[in-house]
C-alpha cells in the first residue's frame, strides 16, 4: 500500500511540476458522489476469534457522500469530503455442540477524507485522474451472540479498540467529462486502509461536480 501511495504521489507531484504549481489560477467546486464498496472484514476481536460461519459485518456495501474541492489550475486540485455507507446487518445461527446459538450484528461506517488530485488531459473534456490523500475510517459494532453481548464476549475496553477510527492512506484513479465548463461527471477507483475491524476499503464511484465561475 506504502509502495502504491508513494506511486501515486509521483504521479500528482508530475503533474504539479507540468503544471508550473506556483502558475495558480483558483477555482471552488461541490460534488456528491455514489459509490459501491468492497470491504475486507476481520474475525477476530483481539484475540477472540470467530467462526467462519458468523459475519461480523457485509463484506460490501453502498454509499454516498459530498465534496468540496479547489481547483488549483489545470493539472492539481485537492478535496475533502464525507462518505456514508449503508448500515450493515447481518444474522444467523451455528450448531455449538447439541445447542444452535443465534446471533446478529450492526455495523455503522462513515468516512472523511482529504486528497491531492493530479488531473492529465486527454482532450478538452477529458482528464485522467491519480489522487493521494488520508482518511479516517470511523465504524460502529454492535450486537449478540446467544444471551451474551458483543461487548461481554470482548470486552467493552476491547471492542472499543477494535473499532475506533483510525487515519489511513487512500489512493485513487479514474477519469473525468466536462459536459459543460462548471459541470462534469467522474468515475473513480479508490483504496483506503481502515482500522483492525475493517481492514480496507475498495470502492468504485460515480460522482458529480459543479464548478463555480
Amino acid at each position: 500500500v506504502v509502495t502504491l501511495g508513494l506511486g501515486v504521489a509521483a504521479i500528482v507531484a508530475s503533474g504539479m511540476a507540468t503544471a508550473g504549481f506556483l502558475d495558480m489560477d483558483p477555482k471552488f467546486y461541490v460534488g456528491a458522489e455514489v459509490q459501491t464498496t468492497k470491504n475486507k472484514v476481520t474475525k477476530e476481536i483481539n484475540g477472540y476469534a470467530f467462526d467462519d460461519s458468523i459475519k461480523l459485518s457485509k463484506k460490501s456495501s453502498m454509499a454516498a457522500g459530498f465534496l468540496f474541492g479547489v481547483q488549483l489550475n489545470e493539472f492539481v486540485a485537492t478535496e475533502m469530503g464525507y462518505t456514508g455507507f449503508s448500515k450493515s446487518k447481518t444474522d444467523g445461527e451455528f450448531t455449538q455442540g447439541n445447542d444452535k446459538i443465534t446471533y446478529n450484528f450492526e455495523n455503522k461506517m462513515s468516512n472523511m477524507y482529504l486528497d491531492v488530485l493530479g488531473m492529465f488531459p486527454v482532450s478538452h473534456e477529458s482528464k485522467l485522474i491519480a489522487s493521494v490523500g488520508v482518511g479516517k475510517l470511523k465504524t460502529k459494532l454492535s450486537g449478540s451472540i446467544g444471551d451474551d453481548s458483543l461487548s461481554e464476549i470482548s470486552g467493552e475496553n476491547s471492542l472499543d479498540d477494535f473499532t475506533k477510527s483510525k487515519m489511513g492512506m487512500r489512493v485513487g484513479f479514474g477519469g473525468q467529462y466536462n459536459m459543460t465548463d462548471e459541470c462534469a461527471v467522474r468515475l473513480m477507483v479508490r483504496y483506503q486502509k481502515g482500522n483492525k475491524f475493517i481492514k480496507d476499503v475498495t470502492s468504485l464511484g460515480l460522482g458529480l461536480t459543479y464548478t463555480f465561475a
